[in-house]
């Protein structure tokens, strides 16, 4: 009993893997949930709807600059672009900054007054930069996406849907300046003695779920609550957005589990799903398999951190209880991982029988050994 509370306190529960999983219950009124490997649409409610987006029009406003101009160029903020209305930074005009203080803002605060400066730097004025992101987003595929700022504030025919943000989002994660600035945690800006703008992104699942990435918060009243981004784990990378939320982030986050559960159900892996190096080893060689163990071609896993220590405290009270415990270690986008794995056995139903002798059908997973 001491094992399977100490489990469930740090893995939670974790759902059976005899039945697929149910598509979750979301406030949004349009979302996608999209297979960035496969392009499969994993989930969609309105994929094709056509509604305002907010910030997450900020996206193709950063996209657009990095492919446009180098990082270091200088951009002096107008009168106008100062007066932008927040969210913002509240740049002074005059004063001046290099694209990538400005991206920064732009991608981790969604400054607006940051939008413009650099619409205007780059085409002259932020019409004319809108009338560029519509191009370039329809030439990415995104047909039913039109701007009319660069900013996201709310504008007569400036709208997207959620297949068309996912589109470009994934676009733009594929530009190695746009995913670095996008998934950073905190940045402070210093351009003037005595000045120092502090940072904080608002894609809140870089705090709280395991393996986000770069992602893209909104908010007006007309778009309610709106988000794009990406999360990877055991190299899957899947992309969600939403639009018109009533609670984004239990619907973000219900969608990519629901997502990462889907994956791991097909691959009849539990957590772990994807490619993984064979090359890498084992954290431990304490209870490693050898060539001896062909005949047993699965084990059981049951915890997953990313925390060394926590795997080690876990794999030595299962070995003082009497179990054959060992960790393996493997390295993926999203960091290394160290797996708690118990025995060995020649197929799934071994395996599972065991887990359910112990107590441990809903907490253990079975894997294949060479995984």
């Amino acid at each position: 009993m001491g094992i399977v509370l100490y489990l469930v306190l740090f893995l939670g529960l974790i759902p059976s893997l005899s039945a697929a999983p149910s598509p979750p219950s979301i406030t949004a009124k349009a979302a996608i949930l999209i297979d960035a490997g496969t392009q499969e649409e994993l989930f969609a409610r309105n994929p094709a709807l056509r509604l305002p987006m907010a910030s997450t029009t900020k996206v193709m406003t950063a996209l657009l600059a990095l492919e446009k101009v180098d990082l270091q160029q200088k951009v002096r903020v107008s009168k106008h672009a100062a007066s932008i209305p927040p969210s913002k930074i509240y740049l002074r005009p005059g004063e001046v900054l290099t694209v990538e203080d400005l991206l920064y803002a732009i991608l981790l605060s969604s400054a607006n007054d940051a939008s413009v400066a650099l619409a205007e730097a780059l085409a002259g004025s932020e019409r004319r930069f809108a009338r560029l992101m519509t191009r370039r987003a329809h030439s990415l595929g995104a047909i039913s996406t039109r701007f009319s700022n660069a900013s996201g504030l709310p504008a007569p025919n400036h709208y997207s849907t959620v297949r068309d943000l996912a589109l470009l989002m994934q676009h733009a994660v594929s530009h190695p300046e746009f995913d670095r600035i996008a998934r950073t945690k905190t940045h402070t800006i210093k351009r003037r003695p005595g000045l120092k703008r502090y940072l904080r992104n608002h894609n809140k699942l870089l705090w709280f779920f395991p393996g986000a990435g770069s992602g893209k918060t909104g908010y007006t009243r007309a778009a309610g609550h709106c988000f794009v981004g990406t999360a990877t784990r055991y190299d899957h990378t899947l992309i969600v957005a939403v639009l018109k939320s009533r609670s984004l982030w239990r619907d973000v986050r219900r969608l990519l589990e629901y997502g990462f559960q889907v994956i791991t159900h097909r691959s009849n892996l539990g957590l772990v799903a994807g490619r993984e190096d064979e090359e890498d080893s084992a954290a431990s060689g304490e209870g490693a398999q050898s060539e001896e163990d062909d005949a047993a071609l699965y084990t059981l896993q049951v915890g997953a951190f990313r925390n060394q220590q926590r795997a080690e405290r876990l794999r030595d009270r299962l070995k003082r209880a009497g179990y054959d415990a060992y960790i393996v270690q493997r390295t993926f986008s999203d960091g290394t991982w160290y797996r708690v794995r118990l025995g060995a056995y020649p197929d799934v139903e071994a395996a599972r029988e065991f887990a359910q002798g112990i107590g441990l059908e809903r907490q253990a997973i079975v894997v294949p050994l060479k995984n």
